[in-house]
């Protein structure tokens, strides 16, 4: 398959005719190279092993949350549920195609304005070891964007939905702070919020008092 800037993938054919085909693949957004390093981390390993492994990581982060007193159709959908919560935004750590120190690195932060009051405080909560993580990518891509990120998917753009919301990373930052997190670097996280408030709709709101829309303010207010 031959790398493109606009996407990626596979396609294969096969003269067999029914039972099952087993493949394997790799990918990486830094290139080939890379997705052959993460091929490595399957080699010599059965599928049964690898899903065994992926049930067994499941288990182990559905299991955090027990519900007592319900069907089998309300838990089958509680916990339905908390995995899709836990899909995105999705853990890519090393593999930022824009920087390439080895740091955390979290995309399809795609709609911020949606998540900052509900999915993140889940993650702070329950999942402090990825909550860590995902804060650390925050102050990342704010350093190396200029911008902390409002919408975010794979885009050079930290702030291409600005109309939607402002300063909600900000708050995301705030509220791991408040739940004591470590190993963060608390002044470097302060100076990229700061620096991000001085700019488009936050140097607005600090010379007006408002900014448009009027959401838009509340959030500003907050940060």
């Amino acid at each position: 398959v031959v790398p493109s800037p606009e996407c990626f993938g596979l396609y294969f054919t096969t003269d067999e005719k029914g039972g099952s085909i087993e493949f394997r693949i790799a990918f990486s957004l830094r290139g080939c190279d890379q997705a052959r390093e993460n091929f490595a981390e399957i080699d010599g390993h059965s599928f049964e092993e690898v899903q065994a492994a992926a049930e067994q990581k499941w288990e182990s982060h559905l299991s955090r949350i027990q519900i007592s007193g319900a069907s089998d159709e309300q838990k089958k959908t509680f916990y339905t549920a908390l995995y899709h919560s836990l899909i995105k935004p999705a853990d890519l750590t090393n593999e930022s195609p824009f920087w390439f120190q080895d740091t955390p690195f979290f995309t399809d932060l795609s709609t911020m304005w949606d998540i900052y009051k509900t999915q993140i405080p889940l993650i702070l909560t329950l999942y402090r070891e990825t909550g860590r993580k995902l804060i650390k990518a925050l102050i990342k891509t704010g350093e190396h964007h200029g911008h902390l990120p409002i919408g975010y998917v794979l885009s050079e753009d930290a702030i291409k939905f600005s109309g939607q919301c402002s300063a909600v990373a900000h708050l995301s930052i705030y509220d791991a702070f408040i739940r004591d997190y470590v190993r963060v670097d608390w002044l470097r996280a302060l100076d990229v919020m700061l620096r991000d408030l001085k700019t488009g709709k936050g140097a607005i709101f600090q010379r007006n008092g408002y900014v448009h829309p009027f959401t838009n303010t509340l959030e500003l207010a907050e940060a």
